[in-house]
């Protein structure tokens, strides 16, 4: 099926398309069950014990089967919060000048969130999602893609962004400190780019996808990465995924 969906638009999926997102919804969520059902017999270990010799055999195959699917996917180990799902799934916005009732693909998603509401994971994780092209939620152009994720600088880069893209990425991603890139085993590469480099650190290349995690210190040389950013999802039709603080936004 992924080979007859190779040229199918992403922002016009088919019927195909929409199963095929679908079906790895139902994969994720029975893998996660799996997930949660390790955890409840780790924390209760008598339940387990009540389990029939076959059942326990069965149950400890499946966790073998379980670990070799994270390494490939380590985003089953996210359980998003219901803000967090609605972030993932929104990607539609109503336009006054379409039709009536139709619903128009928008450009930029935002999430808008206070400190340690989880915004910053949820990019993390939209990016893999892209780049790995397993979004559970919504169809995504074909992998293997460069994906960007702006940081507001180095050190929060250093010291936030790439541990959480440590811990969902798959376990065959390389990473490379100098060009600050991760290959992805299916070839995808997301970038780590730093708002203080400046604006023409950011021209060139077509994107499909650019995370920008919060606004820069500079609102006139932030405004103008912001543009540059748009223009490189142009060629792609992709989108600009916004994840803010409500702080002194501008």
């Amino acid at each position: 099926m992924q080979a007859a969906l190779h040229n199918v638009f992403w922002r016009t999926p088919t019927q195909a398309a929409l199963d095929l997102v679908s079906a790895r919804l139902e994969d994720r969520e029975v893998w996660q069950g799996l997930i949660r059902q390790r955890a409840e017999y780790q924390n209760n270990p008598d339940n387990f014990r009540r389990l029939s010799i076959h059942q326990q055999r069965l149950f400890t195959d499946r966790i073998k089967l379980l670990d070799e699917k994270i390494d490939q996917d380590r985003t089953l180990l996210y359980f998003p919060f219901p803000q967090q799902t609605a972030f993932h799934t929104t990607r539609l916005h109503n336009d006054k000048t379409a039709p009536a009732g139709k619903a128009v693909l928008a450009k930029t998603r935002i999430a808008d969130c206070g400190n340690r509401s989880g915004k910053t994971i949820a990019g993390s994780v939209e990016a893999i999602w892209w780049a790995s092209g397993t979004h559970p939620y919504i169809f995504t152009p074909q992998a293997p893609m460069t994906v960007w994720f702006v940081c507001l600088d180095h050190s929060h880069s250093r010291d936030i962004n790439k541990p959480i893209f440590d811990t969902f990425l798959p376990i065959a991603s390389v990473w490379n400190a100098q060009a600050r890139t991760w290959k992805l085993p299916n070839g995808s590469e997301i970038v780590l780019k730093s708002q203080e480099a400046g604006r023409t650190k950011f021209q060139g290349g077509d994107i499909p996808l650019i995370v920008w995690d919060e606004e820069g210190v500079d609102p006139e040389e932030s405004k103008k990465i912001f543009e540059e950013c748009v223009v490189r999802t142009w060629d792609k039709s992709g989108q600009v995924v916004m994840t803010l603080t409500p702080i002194e936004q501008y």
